[in-house]
């Protein structure tokens, strides 16, 4: 006797997360200024991106984080900088920049 086979089926996979930089803004603090970042990480887990060429600050004045819970995460770690000056976050190709006349915390 014959017996049915089923065919195989595709097992989904899940697509890659999306992580992206995000300004909060920037709040003075004496003379210089503060940059508060957030980021956005489009998955449904974390990701990690250690620090280097995907996950990098100009001037590398500070250390960005590591590890990006799923959602949008606001005030994720904050850059000082002065005033004439910025600080750009360059994560996975996207990058952000603060200045002085970014929008005030």
């Amino acid at each position: 006797t014959a017996t049915a086979t089923t065919p195989p089926t595709a097992t989904p996979t899940a697509s890659p997360a999306t992580v992206t930089p995000l300004l909060d803004c920037v709040k003075q603090s004496g003379t210089g200024w503060i940059a508060h970042f957030g980021y956005m990480n489009s998955g449904n887990s974390s990701v990690t991106i250690p620090v280097g060429m995907s996950n990098f600050l100009i001037p590398s004045n500070g250390s960005p984080p590591t590890s990006f819970a799923p959602g949008t995460q606001q005030n994720a770690f904050q850059v000082p900088f002065s005033k004439r000056s910025f600080v750009t976050w360059i994560l996975n190709g996207n990058l952000v920049t603060a200045k002085s006349n970014s929008p005030m915390c």
